[in-house]
């Protein structure tokens, strides 16, 4: 007999050493070894084996059934922290934490990756605490939070360091990398790019190096550097050709195609789009094919061949609008997704307690025996309080029956509220996705009306834009407008920032109004001079919207705060005029102030008021003089403490604190301290600062 058991233990492992083996070199990476290995779960004993089983389980069913995902990651937890196996607690937390960080639900994510580090804290698993929090950092990045992605991303590669965990390090400064990137601080960025591109190289690894050049080539090109860009992305091809990656070949063939058309290099431009759009018409990923149809569109613009643009333009405009009617189907399918992962938990809460239950009856069986014997001795003494018993039990079901019926009745009223509520809900939803949807429709003719930063560069390279929409359309905007001479050169800049009444859609209204009649004004009209284009903007404001007159239907302050400066670079002069906002001017760590005329453009004004010209001053410049003109939204943000805004005091200290670095260092530190600032405050206001130093 003793034997037998021998054999039957060394079988058992065994198994478990062909199943260790299994996972170690399969990875599950078809849908056949899954089913394997789901068959082989019963025959595991080993609960180390069985959490690392049901994990890879786990982490294949999440990119394809999130219900079988969510199943196998809470058995893996069930078991791991059943046998207080820590190392495996971690992993399931982690999961759970992934999982609901796909479908969107932000809360339930962040606080299983948050017992994940608790543990990993607990029991000092610096490696698996290094993983999860990339995790956070990954789940904070998707929501736009990019300073705390950061700060996630930034002790996730000390530790590294800490573990000399090459692979880890290139991972974190790669994400760390991709934040700042996301922020518009591309230098930044670059020296993040640069830190992971030396440790693939020292690791010799050929992928990662190509994917870091490329990362690199995005932001040589949005800097105007192209020929740099041009050397990342062409190694990045020859490794993408030699894997034969075809979704990595369409990628970087796009990205090559788009900087020889910012070189005007029409041929070769077209040659590598039309590579790009044939293979991602060859692996069908719709995105890459948006992209593809954009690039064609561009190309044959730039060509003049319209009826080409005008084929591939039409052609993005239906697969585009398929692609939103895809997203739309997947929000509800997710939405249906989270409830079906709610109700599988509390079923999975229901197992484990039935689970427990039956641990309890066995546990009870073992006193059976002792408790009969109990039984008999007292049958006698208990044989006359059974009537009594039977009589008070029987009063007390029939109060429960009918205190059972009440509550079936009252459950049934709450179930079909629930399902009035739930449809009320369907409509909601439908109707704000609608509405975003047009929004968004919005903000693409709105930001298509602004230069972009890097066109601003290009016509002044010390100068900074930070600009942030309170909405997804924006009651701030800025307006500029150069002058060169015959070699090229700067001659005069003309530069408006303006606040218009409201923020949102009805601000939206109010930029594209301005933007129309700034225009008119200066482009049309030839209107140079800032206390005339003040004066001309106040009047077609007024004029448009009736405030003149009687029968208004809108709101009679309806406006805009205005500042605009025009910069004479050989002369080194600066005309300003302001309708109730200001220039501020730093020499020397000194700031002075010119503050413009205290009346706005539009709204309900005295008829002297709108009479009076405005007031224009001329001021002379010198070398390194800092320039700054604003919206109201920085100063009047709230943070943590309720009911305190970061003050006009506050941001000249801050403007102080940084008048005398470069530029783009400038934009980083204002946009990190208004964070810092405002902590989980939502914004207050659209924000619109520029900064300008004078270099001549």
């Amino acid at each position: 007999m003793a034997i037998f058991f021998q054999l039957r233990y060394l079988l058992s492992n065994c198994i478990s050493c062909l199943i260790i083996f299994r996972i170690a070199y399969s990875q599950i990476h078809t849908q056949q070894s899954a089913d394997s290995l789901a068959k082989l779960l019963s025959q595991i004993t080993d609960y180390q084996t069985k959490v690392l089983a049901l994990h890879q389980l786990a982490t294949f069913f999440l990119e394809r059934d999130i219900t079988k995902s969510l199943d196998y990651g809470k058995q893996a937890l069930e078991v791991a922290t059943k046998y207080n196996y820590h190392f495996g607690t971690i992993q399931a937390y982690t999961h759970l934490g992934n999982l609901y960080s796909q479908i969107g639900k932000y809360s339930e994510a962040t606080q299983y990756l948050l017992k994940a580090i608790q543990i990993a804290d607990e029991y000092n698993y610096q490696q698996q605490k290094q993983k999860v929090l990339n995790s956070i950092g990954l789940l904070y990045r998707s929501q736009k939070n990019y300073t705390k992605a950061i700060q996630n991303f930034r002790q996730s590669l000390q530790i590294a360091e800490q573990l000399k965990d090459k692979v880890a390090i290139a991972d974190a400064e790669n994400f760390i990398g991709s934040c700042y990137y996301l922020m518009g601080e591309y230098e930044t960025a670059l020296q993040y790019y640069n830190n992971a591109l030396s440790t693939r190289k020292m690791l010799k690894d050929e992928l990662g190096v190509a994917k870091v050049l490329n990362n690199i080539g995005l932001i040589y090109k949005r800097q105007g550097k192209y020929a740099e860009a041009l050397a990342n992305f062409e190694h990045t091809l020859k490794v993408q050709e030699k894997i034969g990656s075809a979704t990595g070949l369409a990628i970087v063939l796009d990205n090559i195609g788009d900087t020889y058309l910012l070189l005007n290099d029409l041929e070769k431009a077209l040659a590598f789009h039309q590579r790009g759009f044939q293979l991602a018409q060859k692996v069908q990923n719709k995105e890459l094919l948006l992209d593809a149809y954009q690039s064609l569109a561009n190309t044959f613009a730039a060509k003049k061949d319209f009826e080409q643009a005008y084929y591939y333009e039409h052609q993005f405009v239906l697969l585009q609008d398929s692609l939103i009617s895809t997203e739309i189907q997947k929000r509800l399918a997710d939405e249906q997704i989270a409830q079906t992962l709610a109700q599988k938990e509390k079923e999975l809460e229901l197992s484990m307690q039935k689970s427990k239950l039956k641990e309890m009856q066995l546990a009870q069986n073992q006193y059976f025996t002792l408790f009969i014997s109990i039984v008999l001795l007292l049958v006698i003494f208990l044989g006359l309080q059974i009537y009594w018993r039977y009589k008070h039990n029987k009063e007390t079901t029939q109060k429960l029956q009918e205190a059972l019926t009440i509550l079936q009745l009252r459950t049934q009223e709450v179930q079909q509220q629930a399902q009035e509520i739930q449809q009320q809900n369907l409509i909601i939803t439908e109707n704000h996705e609608k509405l975003t949807d047009s929004i968004l429709y919005a903000k693409r003719i709105q930001d298509a009306m602004l230069l972009t930063e890097q066109e601003i560069h290009k016509i002044y390279p010390e100068m900074f834009v930070l600009y942030l929409p309170k909405d997804i359309v924006s009651g701030d905007f800025y307006w500029l407008d150069a002058q060169k001479d015959a070699k090229g050169k700067l001659e005069k800049l003309l530069l408006i920032v303006a606040d218009c009444t409201g923020h949102g859609v009805p601000g939206a209204f109010m930029t594209l109004l301005g933007q129309s009649f700034l225009n008119n004004i200066i482009k049309e009209r030839k209107i140079e001079q800032p206390a005339l284009i003040l004066k001309e903007l106040d009047k077609q404001i007024t004029l448009i919207l009736q405030q003149k007159t009687t029968h208004n239907l809108g709101d009679k302050h309806d406006g805009m705060d205005v500042a605009i400066m025009q910069w004479e670079v050989y002369a080194n002069q600066i005309h300003f005029a302001g309708a109730k906002r200001p220039l501020y001017l730093f020499r020397n760590e000194q700031l002075i102030i010119y503050k413009g005329d205290k009346k706005a453009i539009g709204g309900d004004k005295p008829a002297q008021q709108i009479s009076e010209p405005f007031l224009q001053e001329t001021i002379q410049v010198l070398p390194k003089d800092v320039i700054y003109l604003f919206s109201d939204g920085y100063a009047d943000q709230f943070g943590d403490k309720p009911n305190v805004k970061y003050t006009l005091k506050r941001f000249k200290e801050q403007l102080f604190s940084i008048c005398s670095q470069p530029m783009n260092i400038q934009k980083r530190q204002l946009l990190e301290n208004l964070h810092l600032w405002q902590g989980e405050q939502r914004q207050t206001d659209d924000i619109l600062v520029i900064g300008l130093q004078i270099k001549t």
